[in-house]
């Protein structure tokens, strides 16, 4: 079993604050009703999901439920959304609205780094979260976390091809 040491885990933790306050801050979340997002999730806007998601993860005009926040944020990150897939790779390495898992952190923040982030910063703080995540790892986790991410990312690309032949 992999034992984590205080300093990594406390280490991990920070970094994992540091990429969510990113996040949300590159959000501009404040244009659209919690009505207008509910309407825009459910439709299959991938923005309006990640946005729902964290509504829901920080209790801002919904009522806080972590269950609901990464049911957006998968729904999203499985359209390709990399805020959302960082999302939901660091609710599993937190074990905020699933059980914590931190194989399948590493695979979504694998994932999320494959995406690339919006600006150069915040693709830098996803390779930092995935190095971060991977140092809490065994060898054979990793290898699983990586084999779950080539899964993902097939899908997610299976996903965009035909969401882009549709259009």
């Amino acid at each position: 079993m992999n034992r984590k040491t205080p300093t990594t885990t406390i280490g991990l933790l920070l970094l994992i604050a540091l990429v969510i306050g990113a996040c949300q801050q590159a959000t501009g979340q404040a244009t659209l009703t919690i009505e207008e997002l509910q309407q825009q999730a459910e439709a299959g806007d991938a923005e309006a999901q990640y946005l729902l998601g964290l509504a829901y993860y920080d209790g801002e005009g919904v009522l806080k439920n972590w269950n609901q926040a990464t049911h957006w944020w998968r729904k999203a990150a499985e359209q390709g959304h990399a805020k959302a897939q960082i999302a939901l790779g660091l609710a599993y390495a937190r074990g905020t609205g699933v059980e914590q898992d931190f194989t399948e952190a590493y695979a979504w923040a694998i994932i999320a780094q494959a995406t690339g982030g919006e600006t150069e910063e915040q693709t830098e703080d996803m390779r930092e979260l995935t190095n971060g995540i991977q140092n809490e790892l065994t060898p054979a986790q990793i290898e699983r976390g990586q084999q779950r991410a080539k899964e993902l990312y097939e899908q997610i690309q299976a996903y965009i091809a035909q969401r882009d032949q549709a259009n």
